[in-house]
């Protein structure tokens, strides 16, 4: 990655530059041709700051040819709140999201993306995570057209949870939540870099396990930002603040990820996401837990693979079918089968039970 010169400009000179005893969040921003919403989503960066935290954010430029870097150039010179940089197109989105990573010096990050757009509340949400000394937070998100802005509340709920509440509820338990549309994308959280740094080896090493998960996650991205709400809900100790509002908005347009790869693809690589936090459990020995998600993964993915073979999407059948397979095999290999099979009467059952349950809070 080459820094320009007007990266040098938006780094900070001195120390008299940053105020004392500020809290720093680091936004990652990548970027490529979206000249039409990505300074919208910048400003709405740095709008995320109070008292005692300050925002930065880092935008990756990925060679755009629709002007984006010029635009942002001129733009952001010099603010000082506001990193700079063009990297190779041929880098792809992961390894621009690396990349980040490795340039990020503050405790507290997260992502943000270029047509999304954050709430202007987003900043209550970070005071509570360093109010309740936690090392995560997060809240809502809801899909809104790109053209227009999520009719944002203000924030001023937070319910407290345990982390394997938050965990087992993306595979289907969450019978305990107020809303069952618990986010995917990062924007919706804040972590620490410490996760982060754990986050990319993680995420390298299941994706070269086989071609579907290189395909669908490290190709398509779609799964590796679920990676980072299941491994800070798998690493984190006491009790996690899941703010009762939406903090973010989706934007949704022709291009946006959710239109182009649409659902079924959408659903495969969030499901492989999930396998990672089971074997992770496996490994970790968490039984109770590692069967519940075992469970559920062989319901949704049996489902899954039903839905793509009506619809003559067979491209990926077998790879399917065999880490199903190896969901079971590893259930049987830990000893925990006839507890993952219990367990898949109970997913049923609470899936029908949810059904009806509200997804967001409503604006």
């Amino acid at each position: 990655m080459d820094p320009t010169s007007h990266a040098e400009a938006a780094l900070p000179r001195d120390d008299s530059l940053q105020p004392p005893m500020k809290e720093v969040l680091t936004f990652i921003l990548p970027t490529r041709n979206r000249k039409q919403y990505v300074r919208r989503a910048v400003d709405s960066c740095l709008q995320c700051q109070s008292d005692n935290v300050s925002p930065f954010v880092i935008v990756i430029d990925g060679e755009s040819d629709d002007g984006t870097f010029t635009d942002l150039q001129n733009a952001y010179r010099d603010d000082t709140r506001v990193l700079l940089l063009q990297n190779s197109k041929s880098a792809g989105f992961m390894n621009t999201c690396y990349e980040g990573v490795d340039l990020v010096k503050s405790k507290w990050v997260t992502f943000m993306y270029d047509d999304d757009v954050l709430s202007p509340y987003f900043i209550k949400m970070v005071s509570e995570l360093i109010r309740s000394d936690d090392r995560f937070v997060m809240g809502y998100g809801a899909a809104f057209p790109a053209g227009e802005i999520y009719p944002f509340k203000p924030i001023d709920t937070f319910k407290r949870y345990r982390p394997e509440q938050l965990l087992l509820a993306y595979y289907g338990r969450n019978s305990e939540l107020d809303f069952k549309g618990l986010p995917h994308s990062p924007i919706c959280c804040v972590t620490t870099l410490d996760l982060l740094h754990e986050w990319v080896p993680y995420v390298k090493d299941f994706c070269s396990r086989n071609s579907i998960r290189s395909y669908f996650m490290l190709k398509r991205n779609i799964g590796p930002d679920l990676m980072i709400y299941l491994l800070s809900l798998l690493k984190h100790e006491g009790n996690i603040s899941l703010c009762v509002s939406v903090v973010a908005q989706f934007s949704a347009h022709p291009t946006s990820m959710s239109v182009t790869y649409g659902n079924s693809d959408l659903a495969v690589g969030y499901w492989l996401a999930k396998i990672w936090g089971f074997e992770y459990l496996c490994k970790a020995d968490r039984r109770h837990e590692a069967a519940v998600c075992g469970s559920a993964l062989v319901f949704v993915g049996s489902k899954t693979l039903a839905a793509r073979l009506i619809r003559f999407q067979t491209k990926w059948a077998g790879m399917i079918l065999r880490e199903i397979a190896g969901i079971l095999f590893t259930s049987i290999r830990d000893q925990i089968v006839l507890r993952t099979l219990r367990e898949s009467y109970v997913n049923i059952f609470e899936w029908i039970r949810t059904r009806s349950r509200e997804v967001l809070p409503k604006p």
